[in-house]
């Protein structure tokens, strides 16, 4: 049986590569690749797999090249992104002179610029432009005329995909979660370790201007196939769960069924989520912290009422506030994330969303920069604007670096203003005490420990 190795190139920082999005880890968290796992469980029973995550295990290039020398692999899918793109090319190039494979790319970079790379990157054969499609086994086995999500050379041919609609309901094979059960996979609301990312739909339904994942086709699983993997990772010894919905409850009813499901058949998941305020009720909420719901990540973005309409947000600052307080109330856990640096705004409209931020008495906040990512229309704004070029294509999601001046700020002032906003909400006597009496373990304490002091380096400090 062939054998395809799923590759996470080495980097200079903790680079997050999955589910299309790539940034800099903030802090000391880094992901499961929840692409590799999706993928490796649509080809197993068709070909063996081999799993090499360079970045978790602190790998450079010489050692990852010395390890691949000596694996036996007939395929090689890795992934790369805007934040790291320059590197993860130069390296796959000296892969491919060790190896000569047919090699795979995937990664938010492949989205757009998929016909560019194949056509600019002679050792580049094919790009995945959605892992949950089974294309990827058709394209495997040489059945190409069943390949419709792919870029891929055939002779000097640059085949692009031929979309065709599908049903919003999708399938696939249980995913692969063992592939990274003994890597330090880890994220700072997780509980016990080893836990598991799980993706119960695909895209959003919703369409925030600044966000790429609006511009998919939204489609989601059957429940019944969503529980049948929890219960596979359960019986792996897995108790905490990462759901990466990008907007858990958006069809109400469906997660409901989900939560509902998971309560019957007594999985006792601790587990934690992304979601939006205006999907969440009391009866939805409630029933989510049955099911073992501990802490909920909320889009708020910004204090500017303005903004919220011109993002295509569809709440206020009400609701925000509500959904809040109902959380609170069950004991549920909150993050709000906050986007500064958005083209309209300046030094008054980032110091209110920084003391909203602190108004909501959430129990942790992220502050990142707004990112003109390809396909948004934040992107299309920016260059109608001047605020970027054309060719500009290097962007961090989570601001290792800025992209954007706004109107009447500096990159430069945005940053300082991000740094004031950690600095301000997370170094508060009062926020600092309650999160020391909030932590009931060791292993808690030393991951919060680790993670606020990445914070101050990479963020407040700034290194």
């Amino acid at each position: 049986m062939k054998k395809v190795l799923f590759f996470n190139p080495p980097g200079d920082a903790i680079y997050l590569r999955q589910y299309y999005c790539s940034q800099t880890s903030k802090a000391n968290y880094i992901y499961h690749l929840v692409d590799f796992n999706i993928l490796g469980g649509i080809i197993s029973g068709y070909f063996d797999v081999e799993y090499l995550d360079a970045v978790v295990n602190k790998y450079d290039v010489s050692a990852c090249l010395d390890k691949l020398s000596k694996i036996d692999y007939d395929y090689i899918i890795f992934l790369t992104g805007y934040v790291s793109f320059d590197s993860d090319f130069s390296i796959m190039k000296k892969v491919k002179a060790l190896k000569n494979v047919t090699m795979i790319a995937i990664g938010d970079i492949v989205l757009s610029k998929a016909d560019e790379l194949l056509s600019e990157n002679e050792f580049l054969d094919a790009a995945i432009i959605d892992f949950t499609s089974p294309d990827i086994l058709n394209y495997l086995k040489g059945n190409f005329n069943e390949v419709y999500s792919m870029f891929y050379k055939k002779g000097n041919e640059i085949i692009r995909p031929t979309p065709k609609e599908n049903s919003r309901i999708f399938s696939i094979p249980i995913p692969r979660h063992d592939l990274g059960m003994n890597y330090n996979y880890r994220h700072p609301f997780v509980k016990r370790y080893p836990f598991a990312t799980v993706l119960t739909d695909y895209g959003c339904p919703y369409k925030c201007k600044f966000c790429v994942y609006s511009t998919f086709r939204y489609k989601y699983r059957p429940v019944a196939d969503v529980l049948e993997e929890l219960r596979y990772i359960k019986n792996l010894g897995i108790s905490d769960i990462f759901f990466l919905d990008q907007t858990f409850g958006s069809k109400q009813d469906r997660y409901m069924e989900l939560c509902d499901g998971m309560i019957k058949k007594g999985f006792r998941f601790d587990w934690f989520c992304f979601s939006r305020v205006d999907v969440l009720d009391h009866e939805m909420l409630s029933l989510m912290k049955q099911s073992g719901c501990h802490t909920i990540m909320f889009g708020v973005e910004s204090a500017n009422p303005a903004l919220l309409k011109e993002y295509g947000k569809g709440y206020d600052h009400e609701k925000i506030r509500d959904t809040f307080r109902t959380a609170k109330k069950l004991g549920i856990k909150t993050m709000g994330t906050f986007i500064l640096g958005l083209p309209e705004e300046n030094r008054e409209s980032i110091l209110k969303t920084i003391e909203f931020s602190k108004e909501l008495d959430c129990d942790y906040a992220s502050f990142n920069f707004a990112v003109p990512r390809m396909g948004t229309e934040l992107r299309m704004k920016a260059l109608k604007e001047k605020l970027i070029s054309e060719d500009n294509r290097k962007m961090d999601q989570s601001g290792s670096f800025i992209t954007l001046d706004t109107a009447t700020l500096t990159k430069e002032e945005i940053v300082k203003l991000r740094k004031k906003a950690y600095k301000s909400f997370y170094l508060r006597p009062t926020y600092l005490w309650k999160r020391l009496i909030s932590i009931n373990s060791l292993e808690q304490l030393i991951v919060q420990l680790k993670d606020g002091i990445k914070i101050i380096q990479n963020v407040i400090l700034g290194r």
